[in-house]
């Protein structure tokens, strides 16, 4: 049999020897995750729902119901205690002032938390309604010795729908917002105020000018530049723990290639904070390790052997896929088919492969869709053609 002539191009020169694909909502078995507590995620049917202690969560788009990937997140604590913010019964825990027109009750509102997938965790249906509809000035409520702020930036969110203007802060001393939220509307949506207070403890508040209607639910606080995945908690402060990812043992060296190789990775868009977030793959530890990293909210560099490339410029939260291909004194970087950035050394016998964050700090808090390794430095034109 006579092979016929072939001339790949080239994308096509090489296939990758490992590939993971996170958007099929199932775990490849080489792949290890544990996580020491249960964590929330958005499910296939586009309803917030729990995954079980060690259990990965794969998150689609609640209103296209396009998968995302594989959730990485770093450990947060919802602080806010005092109040049941999933099913609340009454409003034991709150104080209210301002206008006298204005009111706080539990009221059910079933058919809008089942429209914006919020009845798995929402289960009695029951949610806090702050009317101010008569009232001509501000109505607040505040729920009493529910957080210790510190001289930190806090993320404060809560999904809420309803009409009129809506806020939360804190109640006393100097409440610096980092951006405004997004207007209440008819739907459920999470709001987001994220912000740092002048004192060291204090209560979390919302409000409603006069003529507003507010219904609210899923009060969160948590210590922070950016809000995570919900962590639903009804009385007292509740901790979701770090998720960890890893390939190790001949999970990770029937595929590794330690002389030279090139990785792919793509990541969905959000928390365009300025930490650092390890993109996905690591090593050996500090001085031996291979990964990506975004360094602030609009750049993206490389790591090899501890020598970083030249950032990458990205837009504020956006999704990127990046390549890096390595090799002794030639190796390659690219995000979103932007310009080769090249650096030269190549780590030592890695033996292992750590999804989404460095040595469990510098969480990539977001999503990896997919991964693939190729055994070889592809060119540097093949580095940015992988990159898109």
């Amino acid at each position: 049999m006579i092979t016929p002539a072939y001339s790949p191009t080239a994308t096509e020169r090489v296939l990758p020897r490992m590939a993971l694909d996170f958007t099929t909502g199932v775990l490849d078995p080489r792949v290890t995750f544990t996580r020491a507590s249960t964590g929330t995620f958005v499910g296939s049917n586009g309803s917030i729902q729990t995954a079980a202690i060690n259990g990965p969560r794969f998150d689609y788009n609640p209103t296209t119901l396009a998968p995302k990937g594989l959730l990485i997140e770093e450990q947060r604590t919802n602080a806010l205690s005092g109040v049941d913010s999933v099913n609340p019964t009454g409003i034991t825990g709150w104080t209210t002032f301002g206008d006298a027109a204005g009111s706080l009750s539990v009221v059910s509102d079933d058919a809008a938390l089942a429209a914006a997938g919020l009845s798995g965790l929402c289960s009695t249906g029951k949610v806090f309604k702050l009317d101010n509809s008569a009232g001509t000035t501000p109505f607040y409520a505040r729920v009493n010795n529910s957080i210790t702020l510190g001289a930190n930036t806090w993320a404060f969110s809560t999904y809420a729908r309803g009409s009129g203007s809506f806020s939360f802060d804190v109640n006393a001393g100097t409440w610096t917002p980092g951006g405004t939220s997004p207007a209440v509307t008819s739907v459920y949506q999470r709001l987001v105020s994220i912000g740092a207070s002048s004192v060291s403890s204090n209560q979390y508040r919302v409000s409603v000018t006069g003529g507003s209607v507010v219904y609210f639910i899923l009060m969160q606080a948590e210590q922070g530049a950016f809000p995570t995945s919900v962590i639903p908690n009804t009385g007292t402060s509740i901790t979701r723990n770090p998720d960890a990812v890893s390939m190790t043992g001949t999970n990770f060296s029937s595929w590794f290639n330690a002389s030279e190789g090139t990785f792919v990775c793509a990541t969905t868009g959000g928390n365009p904070s300025t930490g650092q977030w390890a993109v996905p793959f690591d090593a050996v530890g500090p001085g031996n390790e291979l990964y990506v990293r975004q360094t602030s909210a609009t750049a993206v560099s490389s790591v090899i052997n501890g020598t970083g490339s030249s950032s990458v410029t990205i837009s504020s939260g956006a999704a990127y896929t990046s390549a890096i291909a390595y090799k002794l004194n030639n190796c390659a970087f690219a995000v979103s088919a932007s310009a080769v950035s090249a650096t030269s050394a190549v780590p030592t016998t890695p033996t292992s492969l750590i999804l989404g964050s460095l040595n469990g700090t510098f969480f990539l808090n977001k999503h990896i869709s997919k991964l693939s390794f190729y055994p070889q430095r592809l060119t540097n034109a093949e580095v940015q053609a992988f990159s898109k």
